[in-house]
């Protein structure tokens, strides 16, 4: 079928305006179809490329946040284990080292120092105070020639685990 010659030029004017019409916008008017529907495209591309990227950095942040808090913790023990037992008196290693109980100078109370579970308690005159949690092992050896007091304290929570070794000189032995 062949058109007549008259509306040939009418068609090929008009054509380039068919094609813009789906992309035409005026004032008065919002966004087509095909707009949204590509800038939901995009940004949905957008968003699953970033979001790993942010689920990564919450996690190695909580997983920081635990392990310092282990850390302090194990640390909070060996600095008690460290200030009380410097100028200590009568101390005695009991449970293979496991647990001390000492006194103190001009003091009249009873200390015993030993992990409860979890947690590094003192007790004074049977009262119990904790000192630090999370704490997998406590040990200590006493070396009386060196008046040495050597520790070690294992934490652990979970997966992470931290160790600290360390010695106090006993001044009042």
């Amino acid at each position: 079928m062949k058109l007549p010659a008259a509306l040939i030029p009418f068609l090929l004017s008009s054509f380039p305006e068919i094609i813009k019409r789906p992309f035409y916008r005026s004032r008065n008017k919002g966004f087509t179809l095909l707009e949204l529907v590509l800038v939901c495209t995009i940004l949905g591309f957008t968003m699953a490329a970033i979001f790993p990227l942010y689920s990564f950095g919450v996690r190695a942040f909580s997983v920081g946040v635990e392990r310092t808090d282990l850390q302090q913790n194990v640390r909070v023990g060996a600095d008690y284990c460290t200030r009380e037992l410097h100028f200590a008196e009568d101390i005695q290693l009991l449970n293979g080292g496991t647990r001390v109980k000492y006194s103190k100078l001009h003091d009249n109370n009873s200390y015993l120092l030993h992990r409860k579970g979890s947690e590094l308690v003192v007790f004074v005159n049977n009262v119990e105070n904790k000192v630090a949690y999370n704490i997998r092992s406590f040990v200590m050896e006493l070396d009386q020639e060196k008046k040495l007091l050597r520790f070690t304290i294992i934490g652990e929570d979970g997966e992470e685990g931290f160790k600290i070794r360390s010695a106090v000189s006993l001044k009042n032995l």
